[in-house]
């Protein structure tokens, strides 16, 4: 199961505790991209977030964002696609 796969991997990595909730700084630390990536995730709707002052994503909807789309490139995420128009990564 990817998602026990992916959770287990949070779990091993001493820098991300698990928590019930992560920052947008600590989303971007674990998926390795800036953190106007991850706000530009959140605001086409691709990640979603609880706006708690700061905005705050739970780590189950992590785990499910990064199972959703595992295969997929997301890269030009200002330009939302739906399902049939997503582009697989093919190398």
């Amino acid at each position: 199961n990817t998602q026990k796969h992916i959770q287990h991997d949070l779990e091993l990595k001493p820098t991300y505790p698990v928590k019930d909730l992560y920052t947008v700084k600590e989303v971007s630390e674990i998926l390795i991209v800036n953190v106007n990536v991850v706000y530009d995730l959140i605001k086409s709707g691709t990640l979603r977030a609880l706006k708690l002052g700061r905005y705050k994503i739970r780590r189950t909807t992590l785990l499910e964002f990064l199972e959703k789309y595992e295969t997929y490139d997301i890269t030009d995420i200002k330009n939302p696609f739906d399902d049939k128009e997503k582009n697989y990564i093919t190398n």
